[in-house]
């Protein structure tokens, strides 16, 4: 299957851009050129107004050609707003190493001043860890729907600071958020990440009253490994998968009326 990308553009019939487009059409007002692009013509008055259509693959390749890396570095130096050399990730210690990395990418700047943060609250005595996690909550009356974000990092790096922006982001757009620090491996083996995260949605549920959240209204996120974790969230409240650890909220109600996952790793 093929993915087009559509996009609109007007161009003035004097640009020399219009030449180079008028040059690849076949048949008057619409044309195919060498590359699989497609691309109709309106003309009113002295501007024309262009319609192309590209296969996703040849906005992807040329999007690289602009971009100074051919590495890893090119992405996450987009990302960071500046040059930045990732460490190497060869062996399952250069991931715990690169944890300090991870977190200097944190962008901490421009947080959205409506919204209250309750920083480093503590939610499950574990024994030899401690699940903390950070509460967003929007400005206002309430009672706001509550919404679990679950950090990325390929479960072994990423931390509640590298998300705190995002997190307090949907914060600000009517949802209090609960962004947990959940274990990481391989210190923390699975399925422990996926206990921390099933733990903190109940416990967000349970303490609704206190950052005027609404219990009967819940949505679970998350990017890559936050969403796998969003998945088996959802796994676990509906009676899949094998057993877990769920501390003294075992059986607690989640109603999940929503859920976003962004490109995580699914066998649905």
């Amino acid at each position: 299957m093929t993915v087009f990308s559509r996009e609109e553009t007007v161009i003035n019939l004097e640009d020399a851009e219009f030449d180079r487009a008028r040059a690849v059409l076949v048949g008057g007002e619409h044309g195919v050129d060498q590359h699989g692009e497609s691309r109709t013509f309106v003309l009113r008055e002295r501007s024309c107004h262009c319609e192309i259509v590209r296969p996703v693959a040849l906005v992807y390749d040329r999007q690289r050609i602009r971009m100074t890396y051919k590495d890893n570095a090119n992405w996450i130096s987009e990302l960071a707003g500046r040059d930045v050399a990732p460490p190497k990730r060869e062996k399952l210690q250069d991931l715990i190493d690169s944890r300090p990395f991870w977190l200097s990418l944190a962008d901490l700047t421009d947080l959205p001043e409506s919204v209250e943060v309750h920083e480093g609250l503590t939610l499950w005595q574990r024994g030899e860890t401690t699940l903390t996690a950070d509460v967003y909550v929007p400005a206002g009356p309430g009672p706001f729907p509550l919404f679990m974000h679950s950090h990325g990092g390929g479960y072994c790096t990423g931390s509640v600071m590298n998300d705190r922006k995002i997190g307090m982001k949907f914060a600000e757009q009517g949802y209090v958020v609960v962004n947990p620090e959940y274990s990481l491996s391989p210190e923390n083996p699975f399925p422990r990440a996926v206990e921390d995260c099933l733990y903190a949605i109940r416990w967000l549920v349970t303490h609704a009253a206190e950052f005027k959240g609404d219990p009967t209204r819940v949505v679970v996120e998350g990017g890559s490994a936050g969403a796998g974790l969003s998945s088996a969230v959802i796994l676990a409240l509906a009676g899949e998968g094998g057993p877990l650890d769920e501390g003294d909220l075992a059986g607690v109600p989640v109603p999940i009326k929503a859920a976003i996952l962004w490109y995580g790793m699914f066998s649905f």
